[in-house]
């Protein structure tokens, strides 16, 4: 009876932590919708992708159509308009399928761009939601259902999954699929044989969907690969002493021979129904037109390479500018402590993490060995990369869920019984001495204290969704009090205002400038006067305001001083209203609540630019002298930039950087 009433409060519990999981994630789904619209007005630049790509799509007319590469109306290589694609189909076609069930994507392209989005969001936040479920199950596997509890809870606050579960992207549902690739293969290593070939199958269907939705999912078919090892070390190898949920596992008499050989078909299946499943759900990747052709598709295939490229910094590519003078793992790792998870939760995990290699290494416990090659392996992987936007470390926040949860639990059951048995710990986790009285309070207040801060940082991201969007209210505010017909600059590469909003009828004219071109002195005089061969590139001279929607570029443009001095010098300029226009407007939300607000624009620029970002308005004054602005920005040499790389960044062109700078000098007056 006590057993069944234990049950049925952890089942209360975890409904309870997937309805809060699932509310976070539904509430503000529709962020950037003005209430008077019927529509999002799709502020992120990928998901604006994603709704072009889909609305110029239309399915084939037979299964055969599906696999023909050249001819299928479902590729998007095909639509005469894409010229690259280098995202999963799978979450393309799936969210297609399900706007199309439910009647907002009718038969033919064309009609379904406004509409898209919206089932691309419900969707993506629903496979999130999902997430929760396997965190639960993940941490339920390796330790208990109340770690797993606690695991599912920490998940379902974190903030970054949180805020890629309102945007229609790839990696909430790449995070699925690896998630419940680690539990499956977690599973696999003590399964019995008939249900280690269950869970085999199983490993390949995910593996096969995580590919579908980005390329890069292929890392996570070291899961299996680790999960088959352990298997056969704690079956056959006693040597190695291994523990699994701090036992020894007899060995097997009499093992059959074959038993290895088993155990490699296993993962050789796996392998096998990954490769059919990914040529199932991402077709085009493959020259058809046939489902048996396996070649790949050139054109994918230098799409991926030229991706690569960019990713290295090695390509003059705008969103990647922010990039420029990062550190590899410091500048993720900071990233994901500090804002994607909150420096509670972000301390304890990795502080997990640790102290779960320790008991690895020094006890032999494996128990715990799949989590942590897994999360070693994602952040090996992206954390060198120039490129690495914090979403793109997503698939290691189940993992560290999982490990904070056990360590948390190790400082609970040490408080609750600080003489027991070193497995009551939490599977031989050393902790600090403290005296009796101490622990009782001082380890749960620790738990307690990572619970409740991470509880708040995720109820404080959600303000961003309460109140109405930057660039919104700042619409509101041009129509308001901006003549109609006046010229507002945009700057290329971000977004312009004001949006088009159902009922007002006043229009404007964009003046677009173009601040990502290399400074030069032909550039910062085109920005000024214009430029006489586009006739939307009046110049300031033309525009009555400057409207800057985002950080995206101000911000960026610092990491390359040689590349725009004069660029800086203009946001400078606008700034102290020297440059003959004054603020007049500012709109910003930032994370608040019980009247705690947070400044997150120190974060990384996808973090802040898409759903919150700092929107400044600037009104031409009587003071406004072309002649002085020009003379003004001239100040900064313009013509002494030169184009960089991004990756050049920390150099700046140079050979070395400044501290490189002054050990070089230094060595060379020793010599």
């Amino acid at each position: 009876r006590a057993g069944r009433s234990l049950l049925r409060w952890e089942s209360g519990a975890l409904l309870v932590i997937l309805l809060c999981g699932g509310i976070l994630r539904f509430h503000g789904l529709y962020w950037d919708q003005p209430a008077e619209a019927g529509r999002p007005l799709q502020m992120h630049p990928d998901e604006r992708f994603l709704s072009l790509v889909t609305d110029r799509l239309d399915w084939p007319d037979s299964a055969g159509g599906y696999f023909d590469t050249s001819a299928s109306p479902l590729n998007p290589y095909n639509d005469g308009q894409t010229n690259s694609y280098v995202y999963g189909t799978f979450p393309l076609f799936l969210v297609k399928a399900v706007a199309t069930i439910a009647g907002d994507d009718p038969e033919g392209p064309g009609n379904s761009y406004a509409s898209t989005v919206t089932w691309g969001r419900r969707v993506t936040a629903g496979f999130d939601t999902a997430t929760v479920l396997l965190v639960f199950l993940l941490a339920a596997t390796v330790s208990n259902r109340r770690v797993g509890l606690l695991a599912a809870l920490l998940y379902a606050l974190a903030v970054l999954p949180t805020q890629l579960a309102h945007f229609w992207t790839m990696d909430p549902y790449l995070t699925f699929f690896a998630t419940l690739t680690l539990l499956l293969s977690t599973r696999l290593v003590r399964a019995g044989d008939r249900t280690a070939w269950a869970y085999a199958t199983g490993i390949g269907l995910a593996m096969g969907l995580a590919w579908a939705c980005k390329v890069n999912g292929a890392i996570f078919a070291v899961a299996p690969v680790i999960a088959i090892s352990l298997r056969i070390a704690l079956r056959d190898l006693p040597r190695l002493g291994l523990r699994w949920g701090g036992e020894s596992p007899p060995r097997k008499e009499n093992a059959p021979v074959w038993q290895w050989a088993n155990d490699i078909s296993m993962l050789c299946m796996a392998g096998a129904v990954a490769l059919v499943v990914f040529r199932l759900a991402q077709p085009y990747a493959f020259q058809g037109p046939n489902f048996w052709d396996m070649a790949f598709n050139q054109r994918w295939w230098d799409d991926i390479q030229r991706e690569r490229e960019f990713q290295q910094g090695n390509a003059d590519y705008p969103p990647f500018v922010q990039f420029a003078g990062t550190t590899p793992f410091l500048t993720p790792l900071r990233n994901m402590v500090l804002w994607g998870m909150g420096p509670a939760f972000g301390i304890a995990a990795w502080t997990s993490m640790a102290a779960a290699g320790v008991v690895l290494f020094r006890r032999r416990e494996a128990t715990l060995a799949l989590p942590l090659a897994l999360a070693a392996t994602v952040f090996v992987f992206q954390g060198p990369r120039f490129v690495a936007f914090m979403r793109y470390f997503e698939p290691m926040y189940p993992i560290l869920a999982v490990l904070a949860a056990w360590g948390l639990a190790a400082l609970w059951r040490q408080a609750r019984q600080p003489m027991s048995d070193p497995d009551a710990a939490g599977g031989h986790v050393r902790l600090p001495a403290l005296p009796p009285r101490a622990t009782r309070w001082a380890y749960p207040a620790a738990v307690a204290i990572v619970v409740v801060a991470t509880g708040w940082w995720a109820l404080a991201f959600q303000s961003v969704y309460s109140q109405e969007h930057p660039r919104i209210a700042a619409s509101r505010w041009i129509y308001d009090n901006v003549p109609p017909g006046s010229k507002i600059t945009g700057e290329i590469w971000d977004d312009t205002i004001p949006y088009a909003i159902p009922g007002e009828e006043r229009s404007y004219s964009i003046v677009e400038t173009f601040p990502y071109d290399t400074d030069s002195t032909e550039k910062v005089r085109k920005l000024v006067f214009g430029d006489a061969s586009n006739r939307n590139a009046g110049g300031l001279v033309a525009a009555d305001y400057v409207a800057i929607t985002s950080n995206r570029v101000r911000d960026s443009v610092k990491k390359l001083e040689r590349e725009y001095p004069a660029t800086n010098r203009y946001y400078e300029l606008l700034e102290t209203g020297e440059l003959g226009f004054e603020r007049v407007a500012t709109f910003k939300v930032h994370p608040t609540f019980l009247g705690i607000s947070v400044d997150d624009s120190s974060s990384e620029e996808s973090f802040t630019v898409y759903d919150h970002p700092e929107v400044r308005i600037y009104k031409k004054s009587a003071d406004f002298n072309a002649e002085e602005a020009l003379a003004l920005l001239g100040e900064a040499h313009p013509e002494r930039a030169i184009n960089l790389l991004p990756r050049q960044g920390r150099t700046n062109g140079l050979q070395f950087t400044p501290d490189e700078v002054m050990n070089h000098n230094a060595v060379h007056y020793t010599q």
